[in-house]
């Protein structure tokens, strides 16, 4: 009997491709959860579909954009973001989870307005101490940003917090 049949082989295989993907799964959790609903919800159609009119409209805004240089670039793909948040939201949140739009755009606000906040932070200590050294001037801005978006998270968005914590394994899971 080969290895590829005892069948203590096919679990210690399902459990380390579980945790895997597991693992592979945690970022994309925290930065687009529409893709997991996708994953979960079998709905791979839509995603398919959704990444094939990204595949157009991106390089056609990076194309557009780059008639005014890196800033035309950057602020084109800003408004393609703002843009297809609308899209986003009918083709692919409200047919996975049924959330209405003020439903949806509510829960972004806030994590928007968090980093707004840490944004104009890191522009006034960036003017204000002018480090020359890009190294060191990416480090303090990105400490300082991280710094005021966790402690805006802590005071006003502890959900977030505790799914975080989840997610790295310092909080057991609870019953809702």
């Amino acid at each position: 009997m080969n290895d590829l049949n005892k069948p203590e082989m096919h679990i210690e295989a399902l459990d380390i491709s579980t945790v895997a993907k597991n693992l592979s799964m945690r970022p994309a959790q925290i930065i687009n959860p529409t893709i997991t609903r996708v994953t979960l919800k079998g709905r791979a159609d839509l995603g398919f579909y959704w990444n094939l009119g990204l595949f157009f409209f991106f390089p056609l805004t990076v194309y557009i954009g780059s008639y005014w240089g890196l800033n035309g670039v950057m602020y084109s793909l800003l408004m393609l973001m703002i843009f297809l948040s609308i899209p986003s939201w009918y083709f692919m949140v409200k047919p996975l989870c049924g959330a209405g739009f003020k439903e949806y755009f509510w829960q972004i606000l806030k994590p928007f307005i968090f980093t707004l906040i840490g944004g104009i932070s890191v522009y006034s200590v960036s003017t204000l101490f002018g480090i020359k050294n890009m190294l060191i001037d990416t480090v303090v801005l990105s400490l300082v940003m991280g710094v005021i978006v966790l402690i805006l998270n802590i005071l006003y968005n502890r959900t977030f917090i505790d799914i975080l914590l989840e997610l790295i394994g310092k909080r057991k899971k609870h019953d809702k």
